[in-house]
């Protein structure tokens, strides 16, 4: 199985995976940030910020993990960043998936990015794969 994981190593940690409800359209993933990552060197020296392209990268590799499938972003509807995500302040996130299989190669989310009840990013967006399983 193909994944990509280039964020997964380092720049974040999943650290519970709860399904909402009985099916698999709907989950929630807690995931812990790594302030140490080299990305906030450059992002921004002195004044570390989580990259939005990488916030992005992570949703997505969760997603594949999620279906044991590679997933590539194919149509981004909405993509709001609403509050910075500063590593040094907070680390710890819950990442809530909707999801809706338009196909057996697309998949439709709605995701959002938070903290408790701070809203940090929402994202609807489509995904799309050469099979996805029942």
């Amino acid at each position: 199985m193909m994944q990509s994981n280039f964020l997964n190593k380092n720049f974040y940690s999943v650290s519970g995976d709860k399904s909402v409800g009985e099916t698999k359209e709907k989950f929630s993933v807690s995931v812990l940030l790594n302030p140490e990552h080299e990305v906030y060197k450059g992002h921004f020296p002195g004044m570390p910020v989580a990259p939005g392209v990488c916030l992005i990268g992570m949703i997505q590799e969760i997603l594949e993990k999620k279906f044991g499938k590679q997933l590539f972003l194919s149509e981004a509807f909405e993509i709001k960043f609403m509050k910075p995500v500063l590593p040094d302040e907070k680390n710890d996130f819950e990442v809530n998936y909707e999801i809706k299989f338009l196909s057996e190669q697309i998949i439709e989310s709605k995701v959002t990015l938070m903290s408790g009840d701070q809203l940090y990013m929402k994202m609807r967006c489509n995904y799309k794969s050469t099979y996805l399983p029942d």
